[in-house]
């Protein structure tokens, strides 16, 4: 090791440049946000959030749902944002919902 930072000098980070064209890709997540504990008059606020981004430009645009399915959320969160936005992206993506749907809120024992 001693010998090789001899030669070659101090380690450097390794940096991994990503390229993020105009109106090619979009990002969407959902996030059950129950834990944040936000009441209103006096009684907690179970809700959803849901974000959709553009990677170049970074515009966002948040929407908060009450009860329903992570897909509906979603779904209906990528609507609201494209309309404001005008146009739809090449490519979006998201990692938010499982393969099965559940409903939410889920039913307290």
């Amino acid at each position: 090791m001693r010998q090789w930072r001899a030669l070659h000098g101090a380690e450097r980070e390794v940096y991994f440049a990503q390229e993020h064209p105009p109106g090619r890709l979009a990002l969407s997540d959902v996030t059950v946000a129950d834990d944040l504990r936000v009441e209103i008059d006096g009684a907690v606020f179970e809700h959803r959030l849901c974000q959709f981004a553009l990677a170049h430009s970074g515009w966002r645009h948040p929407a908060v749902f009450t009860g329903g399915e992570c897909f509906l959320a979603l779904s209906t969160g990528l609507q609201a944002a494209l309309w404001r936005l005008g146009g739809v992206p090449e490519e979006h993506r998201t990692d938010t919902c499982p393969p099965r749907s559940t409903t939410w809120p889920r039913p307290r024992n």
